[in-house]
């Protein structure tokens, strides 16, 4: 089974996450579980309609393109930026599945849970790529090694399958996020950069090209996502894609 039938709204007091499996259309919505460290902030924005997708910076890094027909476009494994734009996302990419919570990191828990432990099941789900939308807590907030978070994003590609299609929302953090936490950010993203491009069907989306144009998309936190955040996260992934 994907998941079970949620319980609580999307942003929920100390519980971990729930899922909602609708019975046809392949789409798995998992409920956010609150932050549980001073590191981890609260979410900000509220859902709003996204427009259409266009060419925007921070666009796919990666000529690769997913073939032959499958039940659902793409399986996006998040955290908290994830659990922000899920309806933005279900909005852009019709049937896409999304597994998300609040303070995931890779395959080290240190606020909540590990991405590693969801992709056994949703690798059984056919789905033409598979997202990863990861390494904001194992950078910005929990501030692993380099050593560790290049062998933590080889354990998620081994697992995913390097032979499959993977496109990695590269994370981005700014002020007021401290110095070291800004380098860290950056040191991961080079290092999931170097590591996604290596595979015969890999993609970078570049979550920090499209801040850069545009301070606006981060909230006052600097790591979570405004309203329009929220809108150009799913088009960013949807164009990645597509």
């Amino acid at each position: 089974m994907l998941g079970q039938v949620a319980t609580a709204p999307r942003s929920v007091s100390l519980m971990r996450s729930a899922r909602l499996l609708p019975r046809l259309c392949g789409l798995v919505l998992v409920a956010a579980a609150s932050s549980v460290a001073a590191g981890c902030s609260n979410l900000g924005g509220s859902p709003s309609a996204a427009p259409a997708a266009s060419a925007a910076p921070g666009g796919p890094s990666g000529a690769a393109t997913a073939t032959g027909q499958h039940a659902v476009p793409a399986v996006i494994l998040g955290d908290s930026l994830s659990v922000q734009a899920t309806p933005q996302y279900q909005a852009k990419i019709p049937q896409v599945v999304v597994d998300a919570v609040i303070g995931r990191t890779i395959v080290k828990p240190n606020l909540t849970d590990e991405g590693l432990s969801r992709v056994p099941e949703l690798k059984t789900v056919d789905a033409a790529w598979f997202v990863v939308e990861l390494g904001t807590n194992d950078s910005t907030f929990a501030g692993y090694p380099a050593d560790q978070m290049t062998a933590d994003v080889g354990a998620l590609l081994d697992a995913i399958g390097r032979d499959r299609c993977i496109a990695w929302v590269l994370p981005y953090a700014k002020d007021p996020r401290t110095a070291i936490q800004i380098a860290d950010t950056e040191t991961f993203r080079q290092i999931a950069t170097t590591a996604v491009q290596s595979l015969t069907c890999g993609r970078v989306l570049d979550w920090g090209d499209m801040v850069k144009a545009d301070p606006h998309l981060i909230g006052s936190d600097g790591v979570h996502l405004t309203d329009l955040g929220m809108q150009r996260l799913a088009e960013l992934v949807a164009f990645g894609i597509g």
